[in-house]
C-alpha cells in the first residue's frame, strides 16, 4: 500500500498503513483467518487512536483487508470505522475458497456460504465505495460489490493493481478514494 498511501497523502488524505499481521510477507497473508486478522486490526486502530488522538476513521482496504475492516468495526473499541472503501474485495466469495480451504486457512472464511464471510458482509452499510477490477484473473469482478453499494468499474485492472499496478493505475484508485472520501477523508 506505499505507493497509494503516498498518492493519496499528496492528495491531503493522512494514511497510515498498519503492519503485516499477524503474518509476516503479504503472500503468506492468508495463513492466519480473517477474525485473528480483524482483532489484530482493531487492536492496532485502538493503540494508533490513543497516540495519535482520533476516535474515528476510514478504511481502505485490498481484498481481504476490507472484509477485515468490516469484521473488526463491530466490535466496541477506542476507535470507530466510519466507512469503508473496498478494493477487489471478495464479498460473494473467493471461486476456489473449498478447496484451497485445506491448505490456505483464510480461504475458509471467503466460500461464499461461510459465516465469517456473512457477518462481514453485515456491516456492508459502512462501505462507501467498491472498487472493481474488472480483468481480475482472481475474483469475477460480480463478486467484488455488494449489491446496492456505490461501485465504480477500474477498466483494464486486475486483482493487485491498486496497490501494485502502473503510476497511472495508482492514480486513478487514488481519485476514486478522493472522491468518495474528500480531502482529508
Amino acid at each position: 500500500m506505499n505507493r497509494l498511501g503516498q498518492e493519496l497523502n499528496r492528495r491531503g488524505i493522512s494514511v497510515c498503513v498498519p503492519p503485516t499481521f499477524p503474518y509476516y510477507f503479504s503472500s503468506l497473508a492468508n495463513i492466519c483467518r480473517l477474525q485473528r486478522s480483524a482483532e489484530a486490526f482493531a487492536e492496532w486502530l485502538d493503540d494508533l487512536g490513543a497516540s495519535r488522538g482520533f476516535d474515528e476513521v476510514n478504511v481502505v482496504g485490498h481484498s481481504n483487508g476490507a472484509l477485515i475492516a468490516l469484521l473488526s468495526a463491530g466490535r466496541l473499541g477506542r476507535v470507530r470505522i466510519r466507512r469503508v472503501v473496498s478494493m477487489a474485495a471478495p464479498f460473494g466469495g473467493f471461486p476456489a475458497a473449498r478447496p484451497l480451504g485445506l491448505l490456505i486457512p483464510c480461504c475458509r472464511d471467503i466460500a461464499a456460504d461461510s459465516d465469517t464471510l456473512q457477518r462481514a458482509i453485515e456491516a456492508q452499510d459502512l462501505v462507501a465505495l467498491c472498487l472493481v477490477a474488472d480483468h481480475d484473473s482472481l475474483l469475477p469482478p460480480v463478486v467484488q460489490f455488494l449489491p446496492g453499494s456505490d461501485r465504480a468499474v477500474m477498466e483494464g485492472f486486475q486483482h493487485m493493481d491498486f496497490i501494485v499496478g502502473t503510476p497511472e493505475q495508482i492514480r486513478k484508485t487514488a481519485e476514486q478514494i478522493v472522491r468518495c472520501l474528500g480531502n482529508g477523508g
